[in-house]
């Protein structure tokens, strides 16, 4: 399956909100070390941009091959 969205970005420019995204990229990225990403976080924070996307629209196309009646699966 693939996705495609639509929709406005804008960059987030609140620090707290910043350090909460980063926060939780950081956790799924790596949820074992936390000291690691606290350090990661005070190293490359105030050079990271964070962006926000509001989706108006979102469409998606199943593979020909998921479907089932597909001949030649």
């Amino acid at each position: 399956m693939s996705v495609i969205a639509f929709g406005k970005i804008r960059i987030v420019e609140n620090d707290a909100e910043k350090r909460y995204i980063l926060d939780i990229l950081g956790r799924r990225c790596n949820a074992e070390d936390e000291e690691a990403l606290s350090a990661e976080l005070k190293r490359g924070f105030a050079r990271c941009l964070a962006l926000e996307m509001t989706i108006e629209n979102l469409v998606g196309k199943q593979a020909i091959e998921l479907v089932g009646d597909y001949p030649f699966s």
